[in-house]
């Protein structure tokens, strides 16, 4: 078993989320059971100074960005996306990333993009996941 396969066996017993792995990615489907907002880091430390605990993966850059994991969010996904219109987040839920359909997932660490190191826990996901709407209205602010 390679290690991206621990780490996305682990996910599924520890934390009951359906995770894949597949090469050097780890990652769960965006939707049920967790969502995530893509900051770049100074936004991020931002979030983590005004708002409640959350889990947090590092994704090494240049630059350096964060995955913010939430609970889904209840009501429409628009009024998400229209308090965070312009700026540099992304929003990844039910499978569509920024109100795009999208392919992809959420990468959880150890994955590791080619050219650069894996992905980390800021803080891990021990940490209960907040509303998608409050830390939206924290990065709106």
């Amino acid at each position: 078993m390679t290690p991206y396969q621990a780490a996305a066996m682990d996910y599924r017993t520890r934390l009951g989320w359906a995770v894949y792995a597949l090469g050097t990615a780890v990652w769960i489907t965006p939707g049920a059971p967790v969502e995530a907002f893509n900051v770049p880091r100074p936004i991020g430390e931002r979030v983590l100074a005004r708002g409640p605990a959350l889990p947090v993966i590092n994704i090494p850059g240049p630059p350096d960005r964060w995955a913010l994991l939430t609970q889904p969010h209840i009501g429409p996904r628009d009024e998400i996306l229209d308090l965070l219109a312009g700026a540099d987040i992304g929003y990844a839920y039910a499978g569509r990333h920024h109100g795009r359909v999208a392919d992809w997932g959420i990468d959880l660490p150890p994955t590791r993009h080619p050219g650069h190191e894996p992905l980390s826990w800021v803080i891990p996901a021990e940490t209960s996941l907040p509303a998608a709407r409050t830390i939206a209205d924290i990065l709106a602010a």
